[in-house]
C-alpha cells in the first residue's frame, strides 16, 4: 500500500476506554419580572465543559459555552394575552470530517469482491480524497462546532366568557435551520473547487410550525 495512503495516527477502536474525567465551570445570570400585565424572565449562561480521553483534553460532546433564553408574557386585555419564548446558544462540539484517501470496493466480473482494498485515484494518478464520517481523526476530536442554535416561538391566547380558551402558536417563527455541520466536497479530476463545502444536518430539523388549539378548564 502506498505510504501516503495510510493514516499514521492512533485510532483506539479495539480497546476503547471511558475514564469519565473532566471539568465544568460557568456562571449563570437570571433576571425575572413578576407583574400582572407583563411577566417573564431572561437568562444568560456562560460555561465550559471539557473531557479527558486518550491523552487529549477536548470539549464535552454537549458543551455549549453561550446560552441565552428569554420568556415574555403580556396581558393585552382581560381576555387577550400573548407570549414569546426565544433561545440562542452555541452549537454543540463536533469532530470534523476531513478529506481522506478513499478505498472503494472492487467487484470482480463474477460478483465477488476483491479481498484487498486499493486507494482510488484520479486520472493523473493522484489519490481521490473524500470526507468519510466513519473515519474521524482523534487529534481533531470536537475541534469544530455545529451552527449556533436559534429558535423563537410565539403564542396568542383568547379567553372566552366561560371556561374555554383559544390559542394559536407558531413554533420556530423565523424558520431557523439548526444543527448544521460543514463538509468539504471532494474534487473529482479537478472539475470542482477543492475548497467547496456543503452543509449537513446532523440532527433532525423542523421548519416553521404553526399550531392552534382549544382548552377548557373544569
Amino acid at each position: 500500500m502506498p505510504p501516503d495512503s495510510a493514516l499514521l495516527e492512533q485510532r483506539p477502536t479495539i480497546h476503547p476506554a471511558s475514564t469519565g474525567r473532566g471539568t465544568a465551570t460557568g456562571v449563570e445570570v437570571l433576571l425575572q419580572r413578576n407583574g400582572e400585565r407583563v411577566s417573564g424572565w431572561f437568562g444568560y449562561t456562560f460555561s465550559r465543559t471539557t473531557r479527558e480521553a486518550y491523552g487529549y483534553t477536548v470539549p464535552f460532546d454537549f458543551d455549549r459555552p453561550l446560552t441565552v433564553n428569554a420568556v415574555a408574557n403580556i396581558r393585552l386585555s382581560s381576555r387577550l394575552r400573548t407570549a414569546m419564548t426565544a433561545s440562542h446558544s452555541s452549537g454543540f462540539a463536533i469532530t470534523p470530517a476531513v478529506n481522506e484517501v478513499w478505498f472503494p470496493p472492487v467487484w470482480r466480473p463474477d460478483g465477488t469482491r476483491e479481498p484487498v482494498a486499493r486507494p482510488a485515484r484520479r486520472p493523473d494518478g493522484t489519490f481521490l480524497l473524500s470526507p468519510d464520517p466513519a473515519l474521524r481523526r482523534l487529534s481533531l476530536r470536537n475541534s469544530e462546532r455545529l451552527s449556533s442554535y436559534s429558535r423563537v416561538d410565539v403564542r396568542v391566547t383568547y379567553a372566552t366568557r366561560g371556561r374555554g380558551e383559544f390559542y394559536g402558536e407558531v413554533i420556530n417563527l423565523f424558520g431557523n435551520r439548526n444543527y448544521r455541520q460543514t463538509f468539504p466536497i471532494p474534487s473529482l479530476g479537478g472539475t470542482l473547487d477543492p475548497e467547496a463545502t456543503t452543509d449537513h444536518d446532523v440532527y433532525e430539523n423542523f421548519e416553521r410550525f404553526p399550531t392552534f388549539g382549544l382548552r377548557f378548564t373544569f
